[in-house]
């Protein structure tokens, strides 16, 4: 089994959402759909409405939800947190410390205290990491000792670029990073997937604004 995770950001409306699942509901393979993990993060203002979505179209069970990000507070008074409590009732998954969340400030500590509320209320953390100092200091939080959670690899120069790293380049990020099995995320498509499986410590992939195109997406899924 593969994970497949869709990164919406900030993009998409409800009905476009609406759109995006009935389309990737008859491109995908039963195959693909049945034997890989598929996950979508949407805004937070859509969770609740995917999910109703997933349902009506009969994938509840075989798609799940992340969240793209968790609070690092529990309830109370934090104004536009969302909560890991609130998170739960919906989503299984909660990306955490993404690029774009550490480029506008999201620093180690932050992300640490997310791992630990994403935990305490049973969501798997989806980790992100770009540098060696980054992927060490959450593993430094009882992430370690932890069976579910993902970590996935996002070399800053693969983003948006067209240009993913190598084989070469995973291969070398798992022998210096503990062995650690890893999502890759960046400038993924259906032909360079394919390059990536021969790794078997590659346990998924990140796929953000490619994963808007739900055709595009399917032909990811297909490829596996």
């Amino acid at each position: 089994m593969k994970y497949l995770l869709a990164n919406w950001k900030q993009n998409m409306t409800i009905s476009e959402i609406r759109n995006w699942v009935d389309v990737f509901s008859k491109k995908v393979s039963k195959e693909s759909l049945s034997k890989n993990k598929i996950i979508i993060a949407p805004s937070f203002i859509h969770l609740y409405e995917l999910k109703k979505i997933l349902v009506e179209a009969g994938l509840s069970d075989v798609i799940s939800i992340a969240s793209q990000s968790v609070s690092q507070f529990e309830k109370g008074s934090h104004t536009g947190e969302v909560g890991a409590f609130q998170i739960s009732e919906v989503a299984n998954f909660t990306i955490i410390g993404h690029s774009e969340r550490r480029s506008i400030g999201e620093d180690f500590e932050s992300i640490n205290k997310k791992i630990e509320m994403a935990m305490k209320y049973n969501i798997v953390p989806i980790v992100c990491f770009s540098k060696k100092e980054e992927f060490e200091s959450f593993m430094s939080s009882s992430i370690k000792n932890s069976q579910e959670a993902l970590f996935l690899f996002e070399p800053l120069f693969a983003i948006g670029t067209g240009n993913p790293a190598t084989v070469e380049d995973l291969i070398a990020v798992h022998n210096d990073y503990a062995n650690t099995d890893i999502i890759y995320g960046g400038s993924v498509d259906k032909m360079n997937v394919v390059n990536y499986l021969s790794c078997s410590f590659v346990k998924g992939f990140g796929v953000g604004t490619a994963s808007l195109d739900p055709s595009g997406f399917a032909d990811i899924v297909n490829a596996i």
